[in-house]
């Protein structure tokens, strides 16, 4: 059985988000890589959570790479908006930053004009994904297939 439970994943993306407010706080400059990796990758996680706990194996989440559209799309498919709907303006921001993150533009100097949704909204949206799915994942961290 593997130890890559939904509460893991959870547990996981709430640090990630808690370093992002942390970075956010402390920063000179809000537009940098790592303001932007650390929510991207803690809605991930979050959705990826969600995902385990619906009984998705750890082959399928590796399937979906870091794209957070399809992550998201899977995420509904599953029932995610009972829990937590997004709204037209958190899609945009995850649309758009999902443009850099998918491609790993965070984690690897690319040059040229970007354009960010702002560190604030993504953290909001980690943030009550989080506090919507907690319950969930708590209850459903032994529901794994591999």
């Amino acid at each position: 059985m593997s130890r890559t439970n939904s509460m893991g994943l959870w547990t996981q993306s709430e640090s990630y988000l808690a370093a992002s407010i942390v970075l956010q706080k402390h920063s000179r400059n809000e537009v940098s890589d790592p303001n932007y990796y650390l929510p991207a990758h803690a809605l991930e996680l979050a959705l990826k959570a969600f995902l385990r706990g619906n009984g998705a194996t750890l082959k399928c989440l590796r399937g979906i790479g870091h794209d957070l559209e399809i992550c998201l799309g899977r995420a509904e498919c599953f029932g995610l908006d009972s829990f937590c709907q997004m709204s037209n303006e958190d899609m945009a921001a995850i649309r758009l930053l999902n443009s850099y993150y998918k491609v790993k533009e965070f984690e690897y100097i690319v040059t040229g004009s970007k354009r960010y949704p702002p560190i604030t909204t993504l953290q909001e949206i980690v943030s009550r994904l989080l506090q919507k799915i907690e319950k969930f994942c708590n209850a459903n961290r032994k529901l794994c297939r591999d």
